[in-house]
């Protein structure tokens, strides 16, 4: 018989030994969790170059306060630009917004001055400048310049416009009559419009200076102007002389307007006699024609009425002369008139009323000429006055705009009236009068003959002896009449007697006069009979 093997089932039992590798791993996985809680953000950083940046060693700062370390800079895939790898310190997290800047600190050299020489010992940093948006971003672009204005400063940013740039940069002081109020952030070229779009910064509280009436100019070093009005040296300040800069203010005769926003878009002028070519809104554009040369007349010149400027040359209509057919070899101008510079008011019925007077002005004898405003530049203007004795005239058209009539001045008005005057000479009947004075002459050389003829005869040469004769006889004659002579005693005695005849019949009228009937009446009268008294 065969035995069975029975195999017992022993309890297990439970080692303490293996508690502590359980331990182990909780006590390591807290400890890693709690350091992860711990640590600060990871961000990354997008540069165009990694300049003055190393992993390990370059420090992140925030308002010069250390909050993190660069570990790690590497190419993109593209080898287009630089990322690096920052880690910061724990409670940095509210740093990081949507609008954070993130630069890098180095020694700069430039227009608006030397900035980063504490990195010439302690080495590059990188800067970063907490926002004010949402929290959470992580990946961000890094500035390659130092911003010219620190983001939360109070202020207004307006953009600038114009067709070139000229020594204009970023950093650049803004100018208010002569002040900085500003700088310039940033420029660039707008590729649609071939425009230089500059970015400006006008710190409070002068952005209320900022207003819908202000004009920018480029104030860049030392301005000089020559035109019809003269020679003008001008400069808006020292720092704008050397490094340059814009300057802004509200044209004298410009309304203020009120301030404006964020975003405002404004034009360069390239200089400041410039920016005060357009101070008004409204106007109206008017051709001038001249038959004459147009040498030193440039756009901007100014349009004036006896001495006050009432607008500006806009162009030469050059293009539209080579179009024209109707004969005309006058050079077309085109000028705008403003009736704000009128007193009319700056208004679309200001421009009504003004070409109204222009249209009575015009028929009273208003004309165009062209006058040297500058003999040192021989710079050209248009002036506008009265002519009274112009031939009559009236408002015409060409190409759309409405013309002004005009008249030569200088030497082609003096060639036209030298021309005008041979004309009339030309049609003078010169022949005919050479001829009658030719006869004339014979007849007055057969005079002279026959005077001469006359002289040489007797009857002349005993002339003088027959005048001397009669001379004495004259003067015998008025002895007879001198004070103490017998006529002049008659004389004396018969005027006498006419005296008293004419004293006699005065008094004859007199008495006529005053008793009409003395002439039929006797004047004497017998004295009325008085009674006798008779004896008693």
């Amino acid at each position: 018989m065969s035995e069975e093997a029975v195999i017992e089932e022993r309890p297990s039992r439970f080692q303490a030994i293996w508690l502590l590798p359980v331990a182990v791993v909780i006590i390591g996985a807290f400890a890693v969790g709690q350091a992860y809680l711990e640590q600060g953000p990871v961000i990354r950083v997008t540069f165009d170059t990694a300049e003055g940046v190393q992993a390990g060693k370059t420090k992140i700062k925030s308002l010069s306060v250390e909050v993190g370390l660069v570990e790690e800079v590497q190419l993109a895939d593209d080898l287009s630009h630089v990322i690096v790898t920052a880690q910061l310190d724990p409670g940095t997290a509210r740093l990081l917004r949507d609008d954070t800047q993130i630069w890098v600190v180095r020694p700069r050299v430039g227009t608006g001055g030397i900035s980063g020489l504490g990195t010439l010992l302690s080495g590059a940093y990188v800067e970063l400048f907490p926002g004010q948006g949402d929290t959470g971003k992580r990946e961000f672009v890094g500035l390659e310049n130092i911003p010219a204005t620190a983001p939360g400063v109070p202020g207004v940013r307006v953009e600038l416009y114009t067709e070139r740039a000229s020594s204009v940069g970023v950093g650049d002081p803004v100018l208010y009559r002569g002040f900085q109020v500003g700088r310039v952030e940033a420029t660039e070229l707008d590729l649609e419009t071939s425009q230089i779009r500059i970015g400006v910064f006008v710190d409070h509280p002068h952005d209320q200076l900022v207003t819908e009436g202000t004009r920018f100019w480029n104030a860049s070093g030392l301005t000089i102007q020559a035109d019809a009005s003269g020679v003008r040296l001008s400069a808006d300040a020292l720092t704008s002389l050397i490094s340059g800069g814009i300057a802004f203010d509200v044209p004298a005769i410009a309304e203020v307007g009120a301030p404006v926003a964020d975003g405002a878009v404004f034009r360069l002028y390239p200089d400041k006699p410039s920016s005060e070519l357009d101070p008004y809104a409204f106007g109206k554009e008017y051709v001038v024609q001249f038959e004459q040369s147009l040498r030193g007349l440039e756009p901007g010149a100014p349009v004036e009425y006896r001495g006050i400027r009432v607008g500006t040359v806009q162009r030469i209509l050059r293009d539209e002369l080579v179009g024209r057919d109707d004969g005309n070899q006058a050079v077309p101008v085109l000028v705008r008139a403003e009736p704000g510079r009128f007193g009319l008011g700056d208004s679309e019925e200001g421009v009504q009323r003004m070409n109204d007077r222009l249209q009575q002005s015009v028929a009273s004898g208003l004309r165009a000429t062209l006058q040297t405003g500058n003999l040192l530049t021989g710079r050209l203007y248009v002036a506008f006055d009265h002519y009274p004795d112009a031939e009559i005239d009236e408002i015409g058209r060409f190409d759309g705009y409405p013309t002004l009539p005009t008249l030569p001045t200088g030497l082609q008005r003096i060639e036209r009236q030298v021309t005008a005057l041979l004309a009339k000479i030309n049609a003078l009947p010169l022949d005919r009068s050479v001829n009658e004075l030719n006869a004339t002459l014979a007849r007055a050389k057969g005079l002279l003959a026959s005077l001469d003829e006359m002289a040489q005869g007797e009857e002349m040469r005993a002339l003088p002896g027959r005048l001397d004769e009669s001379l004495r006889e004259l003067e015998a004659t008025m002895v007879s009449y001198r004070q103490g002579s017998e006529f002049y005693d008659q004389a004396n005695l018969t005027l006498a007697e006419l005296s008293q005849t004419l004293q006699s019949l005065r008094a004859l009228a007199e008495t006529i006069e005053e008793k009409p009937n003395s002439l039929i009446f006797s004047q004497t009268h017998a004295p009325d009979p008085e009674p006798r008294v008779g004896s008693p």
